[in-house]
């Protein structure tokens, strides 16, 4: 399922415009490499990084997103790796 977004504030990287994103589903190798940037440093990149993975945005474009935008494609993130979560706390209470 996709999930379009159309963001707040339009951004300018690399010569285009953007002013709508769409994430696609989340896959396990996606929740693979989520997990391995948060351990290897700053949970913030690591999560920007998903944004731009899920959403197929460049760096440079997530970059420039506002705070609105940021904060909405964060939540977005945690949206798509809630049922890698929810399996994760479940194993490591048993």
């Amino acid at each position: 399922m996709e999930w379009p977004y159309t963001l707040k504030r339009s951004i300018e990287a690399g010569g285009k415009t953007t002013t709508h994103v769409t994430f696609r589903d989340a896959t396990f190798k996606d929740f693979k490499l989520l997990s391995k940037r948060m351990q290897e440093g700053d949970e913030i990149e690591a999560i920007s990084l998903s944004i731009a993975d899920l959403a197929g945005m460049n760096v440079a474009e997530v970059d420039k997103l506002s705070p609105e935008d940021s904060a909405e494609l964060m939540a977005r993130v945690n949206e798509a790796f809630a049922p890698f979560e929810k399996l994760a706390r479940s194993k490591s209470r048993n």
